[in-house]
Parts: structure tokens; C-alpha cells; sequence
């Protein structure tokens, strides 16, 4: 120690703190000036004890700290205070600015010791980790914000992708549709085989897109399921619906095993007949003529889980491809891919879907002799008689004959593509309804004002006034303009749309490319209620 103030507390009081604390101790005066200094100064600092003995205990202190230290030392004598800590950066004697770690008692009053005990600890080792650590976090925020913002971006893209994609396909669909239905005049079979292969092709298009969509809400937890209790056997024979007329052409033969212990689950029905409908499409894809395709169900009590096995005696695939089967876009073989089209999405999607249903996906297979693929789903067991159907495809009721007009129900026609009116308005008209038709939502409002549609068919994202706002200013009007039914038809499809356009108003939704026949059940339907209303008022 060095100076001449009592040094029998001095020596007490620092070795105590320095077993607390840490590495040097300075003795202050109420000035700030030091009057004595520990000799571990040497080890941290590089100074001897005796240079700092008499001289200012801020003066080396960081420039840009020193305003701040002084002012924290004299707030902590005026207030009294008997302890505190303090952070600031202090110059070595090599000329690097250190960080310490102060903790400053007051012990002026104290005659064995006559001032400021000051415990320095070197904490530069712990500020560049934390400050290396903060530089990383900061990295990171700015890895997500873009991250969100190129998801943000993802999202707009396709969306608008989806609409640009889907109303072409809206008329191309319902175009072969309409001819399919020699609604315009018979065909002959080629004529037919032609307009065959267009509608094919449009509604393969319009898988694609639904599968990319599908894909992308689920990397981005946007798809929520709805689960509910599913009847096991409806389920399965609604998926081998889907598979028999393929099946069928090729002669394969698709058959069904269920076990009699299982007769219900809790899945969302839609996506869980996503899940095996893809299975069962590329097990048929996949199995030549006169093979055969099965699907299989089984419960484990004991594990509480069901087990959905799709088996075929396809081309089997090879164990080195297996690890390859579940990622987005690959097919496996170039040879296979000039034979059966497809995305390569199918698999992903099983996969996905399966995995937000808190269950697995596993495949086993054997080239040429075939494959097995096992969706394994929790089972929480219902009664059997409590299974409800599912809820897929869309249930729409029988409409029944029309209550009576006393002319053909009009029929306001609105979207932004002239080419998608027109087609509606041919389609419609063969129907024997009359069809006005509008290319925005300001000349939708006006044709409602003026003509009294009987029924609105109502194009969502259109420039200026889009559908919505349509439909909350339709709704705005007194009866009976304000009263006509609604469906909203729009290219968008995705997460909530239905929901939006059900509050704006609309009675109710269909995502285009739609079944022109399921349109036309639905209009009736609509419009039978109304006139089943309007005869009770």
C-alpha cells in the first residue's frame, strides 16, 4: 500500500472485498482522488500501485464515460448511499481502453479507513461476449425482418399468382365443361376426346396449384386444420372413388381392408383425404396394367394410434431414393418422369400433412415388385355409431324445383375478365336464367340499383371497388336490392378468404375454377330459398 491514511481498516476492509470481488482496489477521496492502491493492479492494468498514488481517479477513464462517472461518484455521496455499482472503460498502461466493473462503499465516516473503497474488476472479456453476443442478435433480428418480409413477399406473390393462374383456368375449365356438356351442340367423339383432354389438362393445372399453395401455407404455419370425428369406411371409400375411373382404364384392381375395431377417428377429414388420395394417384401412377392397388386400415389400443397403409405392386423404388421420396419437386428417375407426369409434390404433402396431424409417414419397397406406404395417425377411439361423415367434397343439397318467377331469374354476371362473363353469361342463359353482366364493383352496385338481380355472382379482386366492397355497399341497400343473395367467386383462395367475403356479406363462397354444374345447384338453391322467403313475407 502506499500514502498515510490508517492502514489497519484499509488492509481489513480490502481483503475482505477482494474476496468478494475481485481483482485491484482503489482507496478514494471525497475529491475522487486516490489515495490508496491495491497491488493487483499490476496484473490488470499494467501500473505499479504507486502511480495512481495522489493522482485523480477519473483521469484515465474512457472520454466518452467520464461525464457519467463523475456525475454517478458525487450523486453516490450525496445520496448516502452505502453501496453501488458502476461500469466504465479505463485506459491501461499499454493504452487500450478495459472495461471495469466497480463496486464503490462509502466509508468516509469510517475513521479507520477515511474514504471511497472502490473494487475493480476487468469485465472487458465479458462485455465483448455480450457486446459479440448482442451483434449477433442484432444479425439475427435483421435475418428474420427479412426473412418475414421475403415470406410477406412469397405471400403477395402467390396470391396474386394464384388469381392470375385461376381465372384464366375459370374459363378454360368451364369452356370444356360447357362443350363436354354439348351445351352448345353435339360432338362427335373426336371433338369430344379433344375437349377431354383440355378439361384434364386445365384441372391438372389447377392441382399444381393448389398443391404449391398448400405447400407454402404450411412452411409458413399458415394451414390450420379442423379436425372432427371422421367415419373411417365413408373416408376410405370416398378415396378410392377418386381412384377408380384411373384404376379402372388400366385394369388394376383396388381393394380395401379395414379392421373391425376401428370404426372412427379425430382428423380433419379434408386434409386426412388429401393424405390418401395422393398415396392412392401415385400408387396407380405407379403400377402397370393388371396390377393391383390396396389400402389398408388397422388399429394399435395400446399405442392409441391408426395406421393407413396404401400397398401396390408398382415400380417399386430403390433404397437408396427412398430418403429423396419426401422432398418438394423430386422425381426420382428421368426415365420414370418421361412416363408419368407429375410435381413431385404429392409425397411432400403426405408428409407435411401428416406431421400436423401429429403423426408419421414410412415407406418400404422392393424394386419391381412393388411399395407400401404407412400413414400412422393418434387414435382417440369414439363410439362406433358416432363417426359423422366427412365433410368432403362440399355437400350441396339437392335444390328442388324453383318457387315460382314470373320470368326467368336475372342474373347479374360481375368480374374484371370480360372472357369470364361471357362465358358465364352462355352458360347461364342455356340454363334459362337472363344474365346482365358487370366488369367492376361500382357497375355491379349500379346494375343492382337499376336491374333488381334476382342473384349476384360476385368477382372479389377487381381494380377500383373490389368484390367486398361491393358486397358491404350491395348490403347497404334497402330491401329487396340489399336482400339478393350473393356468392362470391374469386381467384384467390387462400387462408380466410371464405371468411371475409361470408362477413362482408355474401351468402356464400366458391373458389374458382368451379364446377359449372355445382354453380348452377347453388344458384338454384339459393334462389329457392329466397322465393320460399319472399312467399312467406
Amino acid at each position: 500500500m502506499t500514502g498515510g491514511a490508517p492502514v489497519a481498516g484499509w488492509e481489513k476492509i480490502v481483503g475482505e472485498m477482494l474476496c468478494e470481488r475481485g481483482d485491484y482496489v482503489h482507496l478514494l477521496d471525497a475529491n475522487g482522488v486516490i489515495l490508496h492502491t491495491s497491488s493487483g493492479v499490476i496484473r490488470s492494468m499494467g501500473y505499479a500501485p504507486h502511480e495512481f498514488s495522489g493522482k485523480d481517479g477519473f483521469a484515465s477513464v474512457h472520454p466518452d464515460d467520464l461525464a457519467e462517472a463523475q456525475s454517478r461518484f458525487h450523486r453516490f455521496l450525496e445520496t448516502g448511499a452505502g453501496a453501488e455499482q458502476v461500469e466504465y472503460r479505463f485506459r491501461s498502461a499499454g493504452g487500450e481502453y478495459r472495461w471495469l466493473e466497480v463496486l464503490r462503499k462509502n466509508y468516509l465516516d469510517n475513521p479507520a479507513v477515511g474514504g471511497v473503497v472502490a473494487v475493480c474488476r476487468d469485465i472487458t472479456q465479458r462485455k465483448q461476449s455480450e457486446e459479440a453476443l448482442a451483434c449477433r442478435s442484432r444479425e439475427l433480428a435483421d435475418a428474420n425482418e427479412l426473412l418475414e418480409q421475403a415470406l410477406r413477399v412469397k405471400d403477395e406473390f402467390l396470391t396474386s399468382t394464384s388469381h392470375e393462374l385461376r381465372a384464366p383456368l375459370t374459363v378454360i375449365i368451364g369452356q370444356s365443361e360447357i362443350l363436354r356438356d354439348e351445351i352448345h351442340g353435339k360432338l362427335n367423339e373426336k371433338q369430344l376426346k379433344a375437349v377431354r383432354s383440355v378439361e384434364s389438362g386445365g384441372r391438372h393445372l389447377l392441382s399444381l396449384i393448389n398443391d404449391i399453395l398448400d405447400l407454402s401455407r404450411i412452411e409458413a404455419a399458415m394451414l390450420e386444420l379442423y379436425p372432427e370425428t371422421v367415419n373411417v369406411e365413408m373416408l376410405c371409400a370416398s378415396c378410392l372413388m377418386f381412384v377408380k375411373q384411373e384404376a379402372h382404364g388400366k385394369e388394376v384392381s383396388v381393394g380395401l381392408t379395414l379392421d373391425p375395431l376401428v370404426s372412427s377417428f379425430q382428423g380433419d377429414p379434408r386434409r386426412v383425404r388429401q393424405i390418401l388420395v395422393n398415396l392412392l394417384v401415385n400408387a396407380v401412377k405407379f403400377t402397370p396394367q393388371g396390377g393391383e392397388v390396396g389400402l389398408e386400415v388397422t388399429g394399435d389400443r395400446e399405442r392409441r394410434r391408426i395406421c393407413f397403409t396404401v400397398r401396390d405392386t408398382g415400380v417399386g423404388v430403390a433404397d437408396d431414393d427412398l430418403e429423396r421420396l419426401f422432398i418438394p419437386f423430386v422425381q426420382l428417375d428421368s426415365r420414370l418422369n418421361r412416363g408419368h407426369e407429375g410435381s413431385g409434390l404429392g409425397l411432400a404433402l403426405v408428409k407435411q400433412l401428416s406431421r400436423l396431424h401429429g403423426g408419421t409417414v414410412t415407406v418400404t419397397s422392393r424394386v419391381g415388385m412393388g411399395s407400401r406406404f404407412t400413414v400412422t395417425l393418434p387414435w382417440e377411439e369414439v363410439d362406433s355409431g358416432s363417426g359423422s361423415p366427412p365433410r368432403f367434397p362440399p355437400a350441396i343439397p339437392e335444390p328442388g324445383p324453383l318457387a315460382p318467377f314470373p320470368h326467368a331469374p336475372l342474373i347479374l354476371v360481375v368480374d374484371d375478365s370480360s372472357a369470364t362473363v361471357e362465358m358465364m353469361q352462355g352458360y347461364l342463359r342455356n340454363r334459362d336464367y337472363r344474365v346482365i353482366g358487370a366488369t367492376s364493383g361500382a357497375a355491379a352496385l349500379a346494375a343492382v340499383r337499376s336491374d333488381s338481380p334476382a342473384l349476384v355472382l360476385m368477382d372479389i379482386q377487381m381494380p377500383g371497388m373490389d368484390g367486398l366492397e361491393a358486397i358491404r355497399q350491395i348490403r347497404a341497400l334497402p330491401p329487396p336490392e340489399g336482400e339478393v343473395p350473393i356468392i362470391a367467386l374469386t381467384a384467390l383462395a387462400m387462408r380466410g378468404d371464405r371468411e371475409r367475403c361470408l362477413e362482408a356479406g355474401a351468402d356464400d363462397y366458391l373458389s374458382k375454377p368451379v364446377s359449372m354444374k355445382n354453380l348452377n345447384d347453388q344458384i338454384r338453391t339459393l334462389l329457392k330459398n329466397a322465393g320460399e322467403r319472399n312467399s312467406r313475407d
